[in-house]
C-alpha cells in the first residue's frame, strides 16, 4: 500500500470528506487532490500536520506500511514484547522514539532579511537534541525524537 493510500485510508478511517480532510490538516482542498493524483508527493509539512491531527496513528505506519496502524499503549507493549527474556542491549537508539510532530506554521520569508548562516547555541546554555530528520534520496524521511526533551 502507497503512501498515498494510507492516507486516504486514514481519511475514511476519521469519516472526513476530501473538504473536511484537508480543512482538519489545515490545507486547501485542492492541495490535498493534487496528492491524490500523484501530481504532488506529501511534503514533510503535511505529513507533520497528519501526524499532528491525528497522533493515535503509527508514524512508521503512515510513512512505510510498518503495522501495527495504530500506537501501542504502554501496557499493550508489556504484554505483546517478542521475548521478553532477552535483554536489550544499550544502544544509540535506545532514548530515541518516534513522537506526535509540534504543530506546523507557515511564515512568510523574505530571504534578503535572513542572516543563512548556521546558529550555535549560547555555550552557556544546557543543549540536547530535540529532534533528527533524515530524509532519503528517494524522498521519504523518517523523524526521531528523544525521549529526555521536555
Amino acid at each position: 500500500m502507497s503512501l498515498i493510500n494510507r492516507i486516504k485510508q486514514i481519511q475514511e478511517k476519521e469519516g472526513y470528506t476530501a473538504s473536511q480532510f484537508a480543512e482538519k490538516l489545515g490545507i486547501q482542498r485542492s492541495g490535498l487532490s493534487h496528492i491524490y493524483s500523484g501530481r504532488n508527493k506529501p511534503s514533510i509539512g503535511f505529513i507533520q500536520k497528519l501526524i499532528y491531527q491525528f497522533p493515535q496513528y503509527n508514524v512508521e505506519w503512515i510513512l512505510n506500511g510498518q503495522l501495527p496502524m495504530f500506537k501501542q499503549t504502554d501496557n499493550q507493549k508489556s504484554h505483546t514484547s517478542a521475548n521478553p527474556d532477552k535483554k536489550s542491549e544499550p544502544n544509540l537508539f535506545n532514548t530515541v522514539e518516534s513522537e506526535d510532530a509540534a504543530p506546523y506554521h507557515v511564515k512568510n520569508f523574505n530571504a534578503t532579511d535572513h542572516d543563512n548562516t548556521p546558529k550555535t547555541p549560547d555555550k552557556k546554555q544546557n543543549t540536547a537534541v530535540k529532534q533528527i530528520i533524515l530524509v532519503y534520496e528517494d524522498d521519504t524521511f523518517e523523524v526521531l525524537h528523544s525521549k529526555n526533551t521536555k
